[in-house]
């Protein structure tokens, strides 16, 4: 689909695992070295990540599709098994969780995303390898980890070439900040948000402008409940009669995708695909 290097070749075939299958989401849940792991669970309620077949030549390589955090301490026992075989352990996650509690919401203490750092570092994870992580918490010394975060440029190039566009929109300063080496003119807003609710109170223009018939395509990393991007669709159709998409590495899309496309966004796409209409 895309030859995006993220790893040395040598890594790979040590390894004996395609990291490219979870970045993309190809591949299911939590796997150890390319084996599927499943849980045994006890009566009690609890688990036990055991009995895996584990080949000592290998490095230690857990693949997890996050889907919710339930699956965290799965994650941790897969992860403090292979460092017992192999010594260090490499992570590779679709979607790094816990990145958007950086709001100034008085929530620095409890950052669940530092606490995921330190448990995975307590376990022997000594490298996670992610798309396009929100947050770099986890590269700060003090984590003591690696973080590769994979940009997706290639995939957005691509996306542009597919759906036409000739502007990229960047709905606040920090997509802005992101995706800017992106070569291609560009408009970029800024919301105001209600800290306590998360409510969007308006979008304004901080710099560029569009033109009658412009194919514009909004580009950030995450789109939740898509309140940000319904936003930044009205506000680009207010100033000019233009064809909106939107490209997001991770989709959650916990409101759907008919908010979107009501507002007025056309095509959708991810790290992985075209959403179908």
């Amino acid at each position: 689909m895309r030859n995006m290097s993220f790893c040395c070749a040598s890594c790979v075939v040590a390894c004996k695992v395609d990291e490219r299958r979870i970045l993309e989401g190809s591949i299911s849940m939590i796997k150890l070295n390319g084996h599927v792991v499943k849980p045994t669970i006890f009566p009690d309620g609890t688990s036990q990540v055991w009995k895996q077949p584990l080949d000592e030549g290998n490095a230690g390589v857990v693949e997890w599709e996050f889907e919710n955090e339930a699956e965290v301490f799965h994650v941790l026992q897969a992860c403090h098994l292979a460092r017992k075989y192999f010594g260090h352990v490499r992570l590779v996650v679709n979607y790094l969780p816990y990145g958007r509690q950086d709001k100034s919401v008085d929530n620095e203490k409890t950052f669940a995303l530092r606490t995921l750092g330190l448990s995975l570092a307590a376990v022997g994870v000594s490298e996670i390898v992610t798309v396009d992580a929100h947050s770099q918490l986890l590269a700060e010394p003090g984590m003591k980890l690696k973080l590769t975060s994979i940009f997706p440029g290639e995939r957005i190039v691509d996306v542009i070439a597919e759906c036409g566009a000739n502007m990229a929109c960047y709905p606040d300063k920090g997509a802005f900040q992101r995706y800017s080496s992106i070569d291609m003119k560009s408009i970029v807003l800024e919301k105001a948000r209600d800290q306590t609710t998360g409510v969007i109170t308006g979008m304004d223009v901080v710099d560029g402008d569009v033109a009658e018939d412009d194919v514009v395509l909004i580009v950030d990393d995450i789109c939740d409940g898509g309140a940000s991007f319904i936003a930044a669709a009205k506000e680009l159709k207010e100033l000019a009669d233009v064809t909106v998409h939107l490209y997001v590495s991770h989709g959650i899309f916990s409101k759907g995708l008919d908010v979107l496309r009501e507002a007025g966004i056309e095509r959708i796409f991810t790290y992985e695909k075209e959403l179908a209409l």
